[in-house]
């Protein structure tokens, strides 16, 4: 018996999709250097444990960086995305989280 062809999988036409955000906001990762690709990602991982300490669910920011290493396979060597907040400085992280929201893209 031969196995029916896997229908291939619809791309999203909505505009409000992740698919179609580039195209509407201008924003590519093609027009980004490594840095702001990075902070892209780390930041928004900064935001949440900032929010976590706030509610208190955790008591320090290294319990937070312990959750990142160990359960969602965080680079050790970077010591956790909390530890790089404190390397990079609170304001600036603070500053740059405000500009990505202002600014277009994902």
């Amino acid at each position: 018996m031969k196995k029916a062809a896997a229908a291939p999988y619809p791309i999203p036409r909505s505009t409000s999709s992740p698919w179609m955000r580039p195209r509407i906001t201008g924003w590519s990762i093609a027009n980004s250097d490594d840095q702001e690709i990075l902070e892209r990602c780390l930041y928004p991982l900064i935001n949440i444990g900032a929010d976590i300490l706030h509610e208190g669910h955790a008591l320090r920011a290294s319990d937070i960086d312990l959750v990142y290493i160990n359960g969602y396979g965080f680079p050790t060597r970077r010591g956790g995305p909390m530890h790089w907040a404190g390397t990079v400085g609170l304001k600036t992280v603070y500053e740059k989280v405000c500009a990505y929201h202002e600014s277009p893209g994902l």
